[in-house]
């Protein structure tokens, strides 16, 4: 994976727009784009998967539907994300706190995503470190 980070508006020390490009150990590709502050009226939030045989997006914080894309035309189906995003994944931390369930996310899936975000900000935080951005004043 390799990412650019960058703080274009300058409201806050931490970068506000990420780039990345990565690799799964299957030999697939992806990219990401994220911008924390493009105006209210660009914002656009959606995730895309492309293969040989078409495409399928949906939101991924946002309310919305999921459309399938293949060959033979598009497929809608009715999709609405809980009005709490992370509803379900509380629900499962609180239920494997109560021995009812086991939790997806682990403080290893936690370490390994934290460890990626941290990869793709990297040359961000180095810069800074450099140019002493982040010193107190």
């Amino acid at each position: 994976m390799k990412g650019i980070a960058v703080n274009i508006a300058g409201f806050y020390q931490a970068e506000d727009t990420v780039s990345a490009v990565f690799t799964f150990d299957s030999g697939v590709m992806g990219t990401g784009s994220w911008c924390f502050v493009v105006d209210k009226n660009n914002e656009e939030d959606i995730i895309e998967i492309q293969g040989t045989a078409g495409k399928i997006a949906f939101p991924c914080f946002d309310k919305g539907d999921v459309v399938l894309t293949i060959r033979e035309g598009k497929e809608t189906y009715s999709f609405q994300n809980h009005e709490n995003i992370s509803f379900y994944l509380v629900e499962q931390v609180v239920g494997a706190l109560r021995g009812e369930n086991d939790c997806v996310s682990t403080m290893y899936t936690a370490a390994r995503s934290n460890s990626i975000m941290e990869e793709i900000v990297k040359s961000y935080y180095k810069k800074s470190l450099v140019s002493g951005k982040d010193k107190k004043k």
